[in-house]
Parts: structure tokens; C-alpha cells; sequence
């Protein structure tokens, strides 16, 4: 349904589509008013894409129930506030290899929890208001290949060497931000 003249709200039967494993529904307009809490419903879910839409308000913790989750797409969402604490704690978001959620309006620390998502490859928080440290707890994300924190408040990226470890290949990028040597 990506990219269409849709608009307003998604349809309730949706979250009746149990068997449902992949659901994009980017920049189609949707009502600000977050994502439905039914959501949840939807446990076979490998990839959901809601990113450039104007969902607005907090990263949406029902997401974090959906445990057969691998990639999110929540860039350009309108998602403010902050990340919950426990992002990936628990049995919370466990299977994810790949986290976007660029160009929002999150701020605060980053959670300490999103460094123990074992299978991720992949996490872009860039052009966000995120501040303080990043820990170099980051670096225990032993398949990360990805790692874009342009343009936030960050001070200090917990490098310490550590990022010399990673492949030719890989991606770190921590741009426009305040890191103090």
C-alpha cells in the first residue's frame, strides 16, 4: 500500500490478518493519532514500514510485543519523545536486524536496552535530537553493519578503539554532532 493517494486511518479488519508478515504502509498520508494499539494482533509480523507519514506522538511500545519483528521502518514517522528504556530487554524486539527510525523528533539518551538486540545489522537514528553518550556497550552487537547517528546532540560515541574491530565495509557514521575528544 506504500506510496498511494490513501489517506486517514487504517481499517480495523487489518489487524484481523494474523498470518500477515509484512505490511508497508509508507507515505500514504495516514492520521496523526499514532499506530493502533491493535497492532499487536499481527504476531507473524517479519517487517512493518510505516516511515513518512505523520503518525506523531512516542515511539509506540506495542511494537516492542511483536516478537517475530526483523525490520521496522519508522523514518520520518513524526515520532517524538523518547525511546522506551526496555527496547530491547526481555524478549522485546529479540529477532530485529534492522532499526530506521531517521528523521523524527526523539530525544534523550539513548537506551542502553538497544544494545542488547543480538541481530542487528542495521540502525539508523539519524537526524534526531538524541543527547549524552552512546555506550561502548554498541560494540557487543556482533553483526552490526550498519551504524548512522548524523546529525543529533551526541557527546561521545564509546569508540575507544573498538570500531577499528569492524569490517572495511561497514558504515559508522556520527556526523554534525558534539563529540568532544
Amino acid at each position: 500500500m506504500s506510496n498511494n493517494n490513501l489517506s486517514g486511518r487504517l481499517p480495523r479488519q487489518l489487524w484481523n490478518v494474523t498470518t500477515l508478515r509484512e505490511l508497508y504502509i509508507a507515505n500514504i498520508s495516514l492520521t496523526a493519532g499514532g499506530i493502533p494499539k491493535e497492532i499487536v494482533y499481527l504476531n507473524n509480523l517479519e517487517i512493518l514500514d510505516m516511515s513518512d507519514n505523520n503518525l506523531s506522538g512516542p515511539f509506540p511500545r506495542q511494537i516492542l510485543n511483536i516478537t517475530s519483528l526483523r525490520q521496522l521502518y519508522l523514518g520520518g514517522a513524526s515520532l517524538n519523545g523518547r525511546l522506551p528504556k526496555d527496547i530491547c530487554s526481555h524478549n522485546n524486539l529479540q529477532r530485529l536486524k534492522l532499526l530506521d527510525l531517521s528523521s523524527n523528533k526523539l530525544q534523550g539518551d539513548i537506551p542502553s536496552s538497544l544494545y542488547q538486540c543480538p541481530q542487528l545489522e542495521s540502525i539508523d537514528l539519524s537526524d534526531n535530537n538524541f543527547s549524552g553518550y552512546v555506550s561502548a556497550q554498541i560494540w557487543n552487537i556482533t553483526l552490526l553493519k550498519v551504524l548512522d547517528l548524523t546529525s543529533n546532540n551526541l557527546i561521545d560515541f564509546g569508540v575507544n578503539g573498538k570500531a577499528t574491530a569492524l569490517a572495511s565495509n561497514d558504515i559508522i557514521q556520527f556526523l554534525n554532532n558534539m563529540m568532544y575528544i
